[in-house]
Formats: structure tokens, sequence, C-alpha cells
């Protein structure tokens, strides 16, 4: 494992930059509010006006040995595999006393409601608005939208870093994406600046 990590520390991939967190009620009724009135928000989400990433690595920091490791070599792709060991340690107790800590809820105003839970790949956020017995209105904001913004954490965790060869370039990019989880197939394309 630490050959690993320290193979993973190597690629510099990833970077220090605004991580989502736990969402409480204000925040889901902030967020709520700004899903009204920007049409592209669920496909452009940012956390005080700034991209922002969600998932283990957010969850966990305040670990120890996460906060260890992010403090001396930052969010790197190694980081976020940590987060998810972390996690993944933590699953036996959460099975033995299975709560619904990850879920939370509110209602901006009669007839439209909002709530967020905790993924595996990170918040994944439901806003509803009905009208009478019907849905008038409803959006979703998952964990690929936030980390896959275009200013976001693949983006800028790929930004300034090394490779020798496109090959190398494409690895690179796998990693960091399989370590941000996207829900969807993906593709990894070069082009040449």
């Amino acid at each position: 494992m630490q050959r690993m990590l320290a193979r993973l520390r190597t690629l510099r991939l990833g970077g220090d930059f605004g991580l989502l967190p736990w969402l409480g009620e204000a925040d889901l009724l902030a967020l709520s509010a700004r899903l009204d009135v920007e049409p592209d928000f669920s496909q452009r989400p940012a956390w005080q006006g700034e991209p922002a990433e969600t998932g283990a690595l957010a969850r966990q920091l305040g670990h120890p040995v996460l906060a260890r490791e992010v403090g001396q070599y930052g969010a790197t792709a190694a980081a976020r595999l940590l987060a998810r060991l972390l996690e993944l340690a933590q699953l036996p107790e959460q099975l033995r006393q299975p709560r619904a800590v990850g879920i939370r809820c509110t209602s901006p105003r009669p007839g439209s409601g909002i709530a967020a839970v905790e993924t595996a790949r990170g918040t994944l956020l439901h806003q509803v608005t009905l009208a009478g017995d019907h849905v008038a209105h409803y959006r979703i904001v998952a964990p690929t939208e936030w980390n896959f913004h275009p200013r976001g954490a693949f983006v800028r965790g790929l930004l300034g870093c090394p490779a020798k060869s496109e090959t190398e370039a494409r690895g690179a990019a796998g990693l960091l994406a399989h370590a941000l989880d996207p829900c969807v197939a993906y593709e990894v394309s070069v082009a040449r600046a």
C-alpha cells in the first residue's frame, strides 16, 4: 500500500481547491434558490462562487490520517484513494448499526423540497416542485457535475501535470477520473497545443 501511495503522489494529480462541505439546512435552502433562478446551475454547480469537489476526500478530510496526507502532499490521487480506503474501513461498523446520517432535506416553501444524500461518489441533490398532484419542476445535481465542472477538480487536477507522452497523459487523466468516480462512461482524448 505504501508503494502505491508513493507512486500516486509522484503523479502530481490533484490540487488544493475547494471541497464541498457538509450541507446543512441553510445551505440546502441557498442551493434550492439557485436551482430556481439559474437554469444551468445543475450542470455547472458552484459553492460560494467556485467549483467544489465532493466525495470521500471532502467527507474524510477531518480524519487525522487523511489530514496529515493532504497537509504533506496536497489533494493528490493518493489522498483520494486513502479517503476511499478510510470510508471502506468504516463500512463494517455502519452495517452493524445502520442509520440514515447522510440524508438531509428541507422545504423552502409549500409544494417544494430539496434533499441531499451522501453517495460513494459524493453529495447528490434532488429538488422538486409540485403543481397540485403533479411534478412541475425536477432537478438533480449529481457528484459528477461538481467534480467534472469545466473549472473543477478534474480539469484543475490535470493542470501542470507533466506527461512525457500521449499515453502517459491519457493514463493520468484516466487515473484522476477514476479517483473522482464519474457516474457515466467517459473517453479521454488528448489534443496537442
